[in-house]
């Protein structure tokens, strides 16, 4: 790339083609930063290597276009996939779109369970939430199948009984729209339970010295106490990264400090509510 020197003719548009890892510095496969293809007088850059679709056109400079496989892969391969069709118009200017055509797609579905406090009714919010999705999707006419990991979040009672409920989900979950049907890959249970925490704070006991710990991560005002809790956890996170079994798995072992603390948080209110019923029996 360094080397580029094409001669512009302004009858033609110029559409670079290369297989590189764009804005990924420390990457293995052919790294590019945004501003090297910005240099360069090419109308578009089409790049290989990402799975996932990407099409970046409101920046200065060229557009930059992933087309992506044309067929979904794998979870992390999430929204539409499909053949690009590119149309020119002059010299500069160079329109594309994607054409949905994979008879498969992953997607990421978040569900509020908030203030759900029996299990039917977070069962019957499930079912609703899925159905109303996959009504969306069968408006895609090559669309046969849905792989969809479902993330529960909110503050809700039944937060420790979820696990249990999401499992008979999984085992019985049937559900078609359309053409389309749909399986569940996984269930996040993200929720929390229904806990005052600022009332719970003014306490002296164990319960109380956690909650004003958890107040600390929730508004992101860690005093010096915490941030040595916060830093020994990311320390032992990221010696579980660090281990044989996952050292391949990322070429980042730094754990992040806000994923971090959602960690703790989540952790932190389980056992809250743990302590909170010990306490009443």
């Amino acid at each position: 790339l360094s080397d580029y020197r094409l001669p512009i003719d302004t009858n033609v548009p110029i559409i670079g083609l290369m297989h590189a890892d764009l804005d990924s510095t420390g990457s293995r496969y052919a790294p590019v930063t945004s501003n090297e293809l910005s240099a360069t007088n090419a109308a578009i850059w089409i790049l290989g290597h990402i799975h996932k679709p990407t099409f970046l056109c409101d920046q200065p400079g060229p557009d930059i276009l992933y087309p992506g496989s044309p067929q979904a892969m794998n979870p992390s391969e999430s929204g539409l996939h499909g053949p690009w069709l590119l149309e020119i118009d002059g010299a500069q200017k160079i329109n594309a779109r994607q054409l949905p055509m994979s008879r498969v797609q992953y997607e990421q579905l978040p569900i509020d369970l908030s203030d759900v406090g029996e299990v039917s009714e977070a069962e019957s919010t499930i079912q609703n939430r899925i159905g109303e999705y996959l009504r969306g999707l069968s408006s895609n006419g090559c669309l046969e199948h849905a792989v969809l990991r479902i993330r529960l979040t909110g503050a809700t009672p039944l937060c420790a009984e979820l696990d249990s409920m999401v499992s008979r989900l999984r085992e019985n979950f049937d559900c078609t729209a359309g053409d389309v049907s749909a399986v569940i890959d996984c269930v996040v249970n993200d929720t929390s339970p229904e806990l005052d925490l600022a009332e719970l704070a003014q306490r002296h006991d164990p319960p109380g010295v956690l909650a004003g710990f958890l107040l600390q991560l929730r508004d992101d005002q860690v005093d010096e106490t915490g941030q040595r809790v916060l830093d020994e956890a990311i320390i032992r996170i990221q010696k579980v990264q660090q281990h044989g079994s996952y050292v391949e798995a990322s070429t980042d072992l730094k754990p992040n400090q806000d994923e971090t603390k959602e960690h703790l948080f989540r952790a932190g209110m389980l056992l809250l509510a743990t302590l909170q019923s010990q306490r009443g029996q």
